[in-house]
């Protein structure tokens, strides 16, 4: 009778095995870190668009979907009123909030993309966890040495 082998390959797309870990957990960490971009913490609005709520505190991506239209729409109207009021000369710039429209704009698109990465975040996040565990003693005590001198060189 043939003697089987075990092998600690994981099965995905293509075959991995337990000596890839540390490279799948490089791969896993650059994305996280690209997911998490380097967004500015500075907002340019006071995000407050009255009834509708904060933008800063929405977790639906529908609600900041709904805010981008209502924002853009009042541009529109106000534009739209110029126009039919034959209004010559510089237009004053509309402004909610004391901010214009198009600062507006960016703050809705940032907390828009900030919320619909958190999911991919999250997963990835499970990965990594999943893969730190899978890392040799030996590979653990090199990120720490790493780490070590990382430390005493900054």
């Amino acid at each position: 009778m043939a003697k089987k082998t075990m092998t600690t390959a994981l099965a995905t797309n293509s075959q991995f095995s337990v000596k890839d870990v540390p490279a799948l957990l490089e791969r896993v960490r650059s994305q996280i870190t690209e997911i998490q971009g380097n967004d500015d913490d500075i907002n340019l609005t006071d995000g407050n668009l009255g009834a509708l709520g904060n933008i800063f505190h929405m977790e639906d991506p529908m609600l900041l979907i709904q805010a981008y239209s209502m924002v853009t729409g009042k541009e529109v109207a106000y534009n739209k009123a110029a126009k039919d009021m034959d209004l010559k000369g510089k237009i004053p710039v509309l402004k909610l909030n004391g901010a214009t429209i198009d600062k507006w704009k960016v703050d809705i698109q940032k907390r828009y993309k900030q919320v619909t990465r958190k999911n991919e975040l999250d997963k990835l996040q499970q990965v990594k966890s999943e893969l730190e565990g899978l890392l040799s003693q030996e590979d653990k005590v090199a990120a720490a040495l790493g780490n070590i001198a990382d430390l005493l060189n900054s």
